[in-house]
């Protein structure tokens, strides 16, 4: 999947949230170290802003100098749904830890820790760094002393910062704490009844086991957690990989193409056959392989039911 950043976002944001918010990105846009960094006409490339307006829904940007990835969009409103269960308040940008990701942490840090009630789990923030922030209450001592230019040292973290601390002081709803569980609790590579196969094919020789891990991003997570809230039927697995992925994959998404001794064939003349990252198998208690897994680069994921053959193939980015 690439390295991404995540937020959740409860609620809207007030509109004098959002007024600190946009203050403080046109801030980050005055200063030159910063706003080379980005690209401001994200969305228009005829007409690129020059900064945020307090009238504006969104903020949007792409990486600027040293490249770009997805463009990072923040709404002060959270948006209405597309479709039934889409979780609208689920948002992520790939940024490949490209130079414009600090901006992106830097705004994301800039609301939990300074806009909103820190002690609130309201919005919550991650990177697959491995950084997490869902309540700072118990888990970090604050030196209020420092102001907005210098935030980012005023949370001094200690030992406590662990989910489960924060989880008992921040946490209110039950689908919060189930949402968390699940997607922090579950990790597939020491999973009962799941393996991984990395670099199945012996392609990625000069790319380390652990960045093969963090390309592969929440996927696997996702996967683990729709066969096992399955009865190990293929169609529950498909529809529970769409609801935890929450914007759309194989229902809404499907790619042609088919999977062979770990590649992804494109149905396209052109397009080069592309070597699996991992391979996950999933067995059922009495032993018997059920299903596999195969990720592949640019965010491309199938789903096979080894019983029967059936296969689903969709993109997960």
């Amino acid at each position: 999947m690439g390295y991404t950043n995540y937020w959740y976002q409860y609620r809207d944001f007030t509109d004098s949230e959002w007024v600190e918010i946009v203050d403080y990105f046109n801030t980050l846009m005055e200063k030159e170290e910063y706003r080379k960094l980005v690209d401001l006409g994200s969305v228009n490339k005829n007409e690129p802003i020059q900064q945020a307006k307090y009238e504006d829904q969104e903020i949007y940007f792409d990486g600027g100098e040293g490249g770009s990835c997805e463009t990072f969009v923040l709404n002060k409103h959270e948006p209405k749904p597309r479709y039934e269960r889409d979780k609208t308040y689920f948002n992520f940008c790939k940024t490949n830890q490209l130079p414009y990701d600090k901006i992106v942490w830097k705004m994301l840090k800039f609301i939990k820790l300074v806009v909103l009630d820190p002690t609130s789990a309201d919005f919550i923030i991650s990177n697959d760094k491995g950084d997490e922030i869902v309540s700072i209450s118990d888990t970090v001592t604050l030196d209020r002393r420092l102001g907005r230019e210098n935030f980012d040292h005023a949370y001094k973290w200690t030992q406590k910062s662990s989910y489960d601390v924060a989880k008992s002081k921040a946490i209110n709803t039950k689908d919060l704490v189930k949402e968390k569980e699940t997607i922090k609790g579950i990790n597939i590579w020491n999973l009962d009844g799941f393996t991984v196969n990395v670099d199945p094919n012996g392609v990625y020789g000069t790319i380390e086991t652990q960045h093969i891990h963090e390309m592969c991003g929440v996927i696997p997570r996702f996967f683990a957690n729709a066969v096992m809230n399955s009865d190990d039927e293929f169609d529950e697995v498909i529809s529970g990989m769409d609801q935890e992925y929450g914007m759309g994959g194989f229902g809404a998404f499907p790619f042609d193409g088919k999977i062979k001794d770990n590649l992804y064939i494109s149905p396209h003349k052109g397009d080069s056959d592309l070597d699996a990252l991992t391979v996950t198998t999933y067995k059922t208690e009495d032993g018997k392989t059920k299903f596999k897994m195969y990720q592949f680069d640019y965010g491309i994921v199938g789903i096979e039911d080894v019983t029967n053959g059936k296969t689903k193939i969709a993109r997960f980015d």
